[in-house]
């Protein structure tokens, strides 16, 4: 007989009369690691966060280990042996690894910390998952991996016995992601129980046992992995098909198109000697490991970061920008990699935030923005984009993650670039959101913008680019068509190809 860690029945949850959760029924068994999948709004966050205590059930039964439980808040939860890791970890930069996994459970006596005791037991955690991680680093100069398999050691030490991890690959390496596998496979070992949220549906057929899938805060199946396919997955999830996601679309032919912009051996404090042109009309990949320096590249050409060295000309005007306000003026748009802290203004509303960039196209009198024209710039924007929302006035706080960045997109966009910067155009946002971007590219494409995509998701930039330019230590490490380009010779090129690397 199979023993089920949790056992969720009739799940009701609304928020001021607003349904989000429908009759919901999940079952996690031990030792399983079952996928928790649906579009943002679906109603999975809010299913989360009921077991781990964040929300309370309107209606529903929660059963964990065979036993009808109530859980009110977080304590109730840790109680129970259940952990969640967020995407925004909790952990304290300046403090060591050792230091972080024994928060609040320190070892020694009264007032005393044993430190040894501490860093050996911290190295048996991470021997325990095959990890080479010093223990004494501070974790601020650790990559996402390793922070993440700190706080996986965390909820190991405080006994847990079901462990939610919420998009827990968004910014690994594919290097940190090995170890991931190996990591979470211990945890089945030791009949650790694991809910499994991710939008890289790719991970799903890695890692997990079961995939259950909400849609419109409703039950919509629940599966063995084995025999389901990733279609099959996002049909579910958007109710419509999905033969085309991630396939690559015919390019216009560029021989005759003319350079949009031009990098020639430009550095800064943070980037080497890149060299690059971008036709109008071309997608350009830009992509390589976590550090390799895509974002500081975006932040040069946006001039966020000054170059020391070199040239960067736009349409045949040579630029030194001293801030992004000069690159604005010379046509360049960013999308930048963090939506959250420096894409938006999460208290402000949809129309100021979409204003923001394009102010000059409502100036009254040359100091006043004319509310009218402010007010139908963003209804168009919203329109365009199939930004879900109430209306203009709504706060960017209460948007889901996809909405928030088509808002982002929607106002550069408006101002209509020569060139746009599109850095993690589609970091943890659901398929549905990501289709809608990666057919608005094409469509920005199609009509003559120049644009770059900077990411770390090399099947987006496998089925998106016309060229891709591969980064790595901060330096151009080569460049390759997009037609016929693999993720596996993308990997030999910054690696060199050697056995060791």
């Amino acid at each position: 007989m199979e023993t089920y860690a949790i056992k969720m029945e009739h799940i009701q949850k609304g928020f001021s009369g607003v349904p989000v959760l429908k009759e919901v029924d999940f079952e996690l068994k031990e030792g399983e690691i079952h996928a928790l999948l649906g579009e943002n709004g679906a109603g999975k966050s809010t299913l989360i966060k009921i077991l781990s205590g964040a929300h309370e059930k309107d209606d529903g039964t929660v059963r964990v280990f065979g036993e009808e439980v109530e859980i009110h808040n977080p304590q109730d939860a840790h109680a129970l042996g259940i952990q969640c890791i967020y995407q925004e970890l909790s952990l304290i930069p300046h403090l060591s690894v050792a230091d972080n996994i024994f928060l609040g459970r320190e070892l020694g006596k009264k007032a005393w910390i044993n430190e040894r005791d501490t860093y050996k037991k911290a190295r048996e955690m991470m021997d325990m998952l095959s990890l080479d991680i010093n223990v004494k680093s501070q974790v601020q100069s650790l990559g996402i991996g390793a922070q993440f398999f700190t706080e996986i050691c965390r909820c190991l030490l405080g006994n847990a016995r079901i462990v939610i991890l919420d998009e827990p690959t968004s910014a690994m390496t594919p290097i940190e992601y090995g170890y991931f596998l190996r990591a979470i496979k211990k945890l089945r070992e030791q009949h650790i129980s694991v809910i499994y949220i991710s939008h890289r549906l790719d991970e799903i057929k890695d890692i997990c046992d079961r995939v259950t899938i909400l849609r419109d805060g409703k039950n919509v199946r629940t599966a063995e992995v084995k025999d389901i396919t990733i279609p099959e997955i996002i049909h579910e999830m958007v109710g419509k098909d999905a033969s085309g996601y991630l396939q690559r679309q015919q390019g216009a032919d560029l021989t005759k198109a003319p350079v949009m912009m031009k990098l020639d051996h430009v550095s800064s404090a943070k980037i080497e000697d890149i060299s690059f042109e971008l036709k109008a009309g071309e997608i350009l990949g830009v992509t390589g490991l976590l550090g390799a320096g895509k974002t500081e590249l975006a932040n040069v050409i946006f001039g966020v970061d000054k170059k020391t060295r070199g040239t960067i000309t736009v349409d045949g005007r040579e630029y030194t920008f001293k801030n992004p306000r000069q690159a604005m003026k010379a046509g360049i748009g960013l999308v930048p990699e963090d939506r959250k802290r420096t894409g938006l203004f999460q208290e402000f509303d949809i129309k100021s935030n979409i204003a923001i960039v394009n102010l000059e196209q409502m100036e009254q009198w040359k100091v006043l923005v004319h509310r009218s024209k402010e007010k139908e710039l963003a209804k168009r924007c919203v329109k365009d984009m199939n930004v879900k929302c109430r209306n203009t006035n709504q706060k960017m706080k209460h948007l889901s993650g996809g909405n928030q960045q088509k808002v982002v997109l929607s106002k550069w966009i408006a101002r209509n670039p020569k060139v746009l910067l599109l850095d993690e155009p589609t970091r943890g946002i659901d398929v549905g959101s990501k289709e809608e971007i990666y057919n608005l590219i094409h469509e920005l494409a199609n009509e003559g913008m120049a644009v770059m995509v900077l990411s770390s998701e090399m099947p987006e930039v496998l089925a998106l680019s016309d060229r891709i330019l591969i980064l790595h230590d901060r330096k151009c490490k080569g460049e390759i068509a997009g037609e016929g380009a693999t993720q596996e010779g993308i990997l030999m090129t910054i690696t060199g190809g050697g056995d060791d690397e």
